[in-house]
């Protein structure tokens, strides 16, 4: 195929099946931008595809997504950028507007605030001045277990979002708002990953490896449900960004004014076709003053590799300008290509079914699903009736803070001196740096000191409290706890950060919604707890009993739980990233969709769990059990460690495992239908049995490994590495063996019919 592209953009080819059962060719231009103010923007020097540009946080966003979609049935409107207060000007809130045409949206841009604990209940702090804030996902509602939003903050938090929807602002701690923002939703959240559809036995008989027949095309469309529009772009639209440049306070620029026309000549007779182009994705760089346009067309073609293609000519026309007839862009064909434009011979991007580029890109797509089974949110509670935002209001009924910053930098100064035994300046005494010396801040800090929420009790008689029901919904944190009674306690909603539960008995006891970061809990019984929603992130769990708990959506990001008993668990949708669990017992637990991202797992015991779709990417987790497990749609790629671990009799129906270390597992009679092991390591496994219909094993090492009567119908091992491998009595038939390594490979008996191994 040649690429005749008479235009200075990026232009790329995508196969796959948009309109299945027949193969489809995308063709997508993108073309950036500088964005020109008052005026019309002007094409940039580089022009590039991209594909997804995450954030750095521990908690990562998407601040570009992939420009090669397959088709997309609205367009999208985006933006990444910072809101900047007009002229400089230091305010506790504002608002920042992007336009385009007769669309637009706002959002509420507030200085930093917490929530304040209180004797009775928390309350808003007032919000710190600022002359900008980023408009990112990082800095909207949301939290590491909020999966609209996962890289938010102020779900489960004291530190409150700084960018809101002006008119659903929070108003309670209690309030879930929907996050506010303007950038693209990253495909493995919940809003997006619950439209990748039904991956099961029926898909991979019907369908596999086109999207299963229940996918909404809508997964492809980035940017937030309101910043869909049911229309595609003209390209000639104004935009407008308000409150986004730190010297343009209102900013207005217009869209280029360009089609982009794209034709194919095929077959022996060189038909010519014209494939319609939507301007379906524009992308605002606010921070770089640039802007992205994208086009795409979809085109039935004869099969997945479109070797009846010639070439395929791309070209631009002024809105303003007629448009050109397809007899009048043929010569177009033929010329050479002039200085900025773009010549060259392109291979397509091949069918994820012959080729692992695209098979690649689906298992990340697969990966999404681990994301989507989250329960439908309740709606935030909104302001009192008739309320409206004002940020000018705001900022000047703003209380004064200087005289109290003042006096806690004051405070903090001679505490600080105190403690460290600084030596004084000549001429200044201890007295003055001793605010009970002077009577008026002897006043104040009494004053500060009544106005503190008292202390709560400890031991046996803060334990009888809560046995009692008074303590639902406390502030305990840092209460001393240990060995204490607290069976069947009510601690529902709870703060217990940093408390000592250590040996505690808690069994029964409610700890729905608990915040229990930072906690120690070694050692503690909590069997048949409910810590459902509970925050456990950093909390000491070492030798811990929780058989038969509920830990439905809790998180245990970072909790130390080596040796710890997880028997029997209900644990859907949990969260223990980066958890050192080494020995731990997950026998028979319920693990659906939970998440064990970089878990040290090394011996521990999952027999008999639920692993459906659950995410085990990055673990450690050499000489683990996973006997008899269920484990459909799991994860375990990503440069996962699972040396020497058993999984005898496991159902890993559709089953990820990319780049995993797999040396010496056994896998024995295991249901394998459609598991994909691209570029892992299963030298010397045991695989007896095993049935691997329809699986990827392309670039697998399964050097020495023992496949004895494995069911390879239709499996993918092109390149795999074989060498002295058993395949005894295997069922080969229909599998792919391009370019494997098969020296010294024992075939005896194995049914080879259509295979290149065939003799």
């Amino acid at each position: 195929m040649q690429i005749k592209n008479r235009t200075p953009f990026a232009f790329a080819p995508v196969m796959g099946w948009v309109n299945f059962p027949s193969h489809t060719a995308t063709l997508v231009v993108k073309a950036g931008f500088r964005i020109v103010p008052g005026g019309v923007c002007e094409p940039l020097d580089e022009q590039s595809l991209e594909g997804d540009v995450m954030s750095k946080a521990q908690e990562p966003e998407c601040l570009y997504d992939a420009d090669m979609a397959q088709f997309k049935p609205k367009a999208d409107l985006l933006l990444t950028g910072t809101c900047h207060t007009p002229g400089g000007k230091a305010l506790t809130a504002t608002t920042a507007t992007f336009r385009v045409g007769d669309w637009s949206k706002s959002v509420a841009c507030i200085g930093n605030r917490s929530w304040e604990k209180g004797l009775i209940r928390s309350s808003m702090s007032e919000p710190e001045s600022f002359t900008k804030v980023p408009i990112t996902w990082k800095n909207a509602f949301g939290g590491p277990k909020y999966k609209l939003n996962p890289a938010g903050k102020g779900h489960k938090d004291v530190i409150l979002p700084n960018i809101e929807d002006p008119d659903d602002l929070i108003g309670g701690a209690g309030d879930k708002p929907k996050p506010a923002g303007f950038g693209p939703i990253y495909r493995t959240w919940k809003s997006r990953a619950g439209k990748l559809g039904t991956y099961d036995k029926k898909w991979l008989k019907e369908r596999f490896p086109a999207w299963p027949k229940d996918f909404d095309w809508t997964y492809f469309n980035a940017a937030p449900q309101d910043q869909q529009l049911d229309q595609f772009l003209i390209g000639a639209e104004e935009v407008t960004l308000e409150n986004m440049h730190p010297e343009h306070s209102m900013l207005k620029t217009s869209l280029p004014g360009i089609r982009i026309r794209c034709l194919v000549r095929e077959g022996e007779d060189l038909a010519v076709r014209e494939v319609k182009m939507n301007l379906d994705t524009l992308h605002v760089d606010a921070d770089k003053q640039a802007l992205y346009l994208v086009w795409r067309g979809v085109a039935n073609v004869k099969d997945g590799d479109w070797d009846d293609c010639r070439d395929v000519l791309v070209v631009s026309e002024k809105l303003d300008d007629k448009k050109a007839t397809v007899e009048e862009l043929l010569p177009l064909f033929e010329e050479e290509a002039e200085e900025g434009e773009i010549e060259e011979g392109v291979e397509p991007a091949e069918t994820p079914a012959e080729k692992n580029a695209a098979i690649d890109k689906l298992i990340k797509e697969m990966e999404a699903r681990a994301q989507q089974a989250e329960n439908d949110v309740s709606s935030a509670v909104k302001r009192a009736a008739g309320e409206e935002f004002d940020p000018a209001k705001q900022a000047a009924n703003a209380p004064k803070t200087e005289f109290k910053d003042a006096v806690n930098a004051f405070n903090s100064q001679w505490k600080g001196a105190a403690s460290d035994g600084a030596k004084l300046p000549k001429g200044v005494s201890a007295n003055d740096f001793n605010p009970a010396a002077d009577p008026e801040m002897a006043e104040l800090m009494a004053l500060q000191q009544a106005m503190k929420p008292p202390t709560p009790p400890g031991g046996a008689q803060l334990a009888s409290m809560m046995k009692s029901g008074e303590a639902k919904g406390g502030d305990f944190g840092g209460a001393d706890l240990k060995e204490q009674d607290l069976e069947g306690a009510d601690l529902s909603e709870s703060f217990l950060n940093d408390a000592d539960l250590s040996g505690a008995n808690l069994k029964g006891a409610n700890l729905n919604g608990a915040s229990l970061s930072h906690s120690n809990l070694s050692n503690a019984d909590l069997t048949g707890a409910d810590l459902s929603d509970a925050d456990l992130t950093e909390a000491d769990l070492s030798g811990a009993k929780l058989d038969g708990a509920t830990l439905t959506d809790a998180v245990f990001i970072k909790a130390q739980a080596a040796g710890a008993s997880f028997k029997g668990v209900k644990a859907a949708g949990a969260h223990f990233a980066e958890m050192q669990a080494d020995e731990g017992d997950f026998s028979e637990g319920d693990f659906t969709e939970a998440v064990f991202s970089d878990v040290a797992l090394i011996k521990a015991n999952f027999a008999g769990a639920n692993l459906s779709k659950a995410a085990f990417d990055g673990v450690k987790a050499g000489e683990a059990v996973f006997s008899g497990a269920e484990m459909p749609g799991f994860r375990g790629g990503e440069g996962s460690d699972f040396t020497k671990a058993k999984f005898e009799k496991v159902n890993g129906t559709g089953s990820v495992w990319e780049a995993s270390t797999l040396v010496e597992a056994d896998f024995g009679e295991s249901e394998l239908g459609g598991a994909m092991f691209p570029g892992s390591d299963l030298s010397g496994a045991r695989l007896y049995g095993s049935n691997l219909t329809r699986g990827m094993l392309r670039k697998t090492k399964l050097k020495g490994a023992k496949c004895g009567n494995v069911n390879f119908f239709r499996a993918m091992l092109e390149q795999a590495d074989l060498t002295e491998a058993s395949l005894v009595q295997a069922n080969c038939y229909e599998a792919d063996f391009m370019d494997a390594l098969t020296e010294g490979a024992d075939f005896e008996g194995a049914n080879l019919k259509r295979t290149k191994l065939a003799k």
